[in-house]
């Protein structure tokens, strides 16, 4: 019980870190983080003590203004699981999208580049 307290005070921090972000980042931000919530709900006891690890950490660089870090091959090949790897993939795929609210539009309905 007491774990599970810990993990909804944690998730409601970061849902809070997550809202000085520019409004982008924070509607990324809050998907993701419902969704890896949701993965561990479930999760054993030995994971769920790095999952609160690292996500205050992650509070901890947002609220210092620390958005973003590089990650060197070496720790892409040798820290992160195959799995964890395409998460990473698939979130700077995510992250990279052209956004819609940027594309400029002409008089006439057409989208500029």
């Amino acid at each position: 019980m007491i774990q599970r307290h810990r993990v909804l005070a944690l998730y409601k921090r970061v849902l809070k870190c997550n809202a000085m972000l520019v409004p982008d980042m924070r509607q990324l931000g809050d998907v993701y983080t419902k969704v890896e919530f949701r993965q561990h709900k479930d999760a054993k006891p030995q994971f769920v003590e790095e999952f609160i690890i690292q996500w205050n950490m992650y509070c901890d660089d947002i609220e210092k203004g620390q958005i973003g870090k590089g990650i060197t091959e070496d720790q892409l090949d040798n820290d992160l699981s195959a799995e964890q790897q395409m998460q990473l993939y698939e979130l700077m795929k995510e992250t990279t999208k052209p956004a819609p609210q940027f594309a400029m539009q002409d008089p006439f309905g057409q989208k500029k580049s």
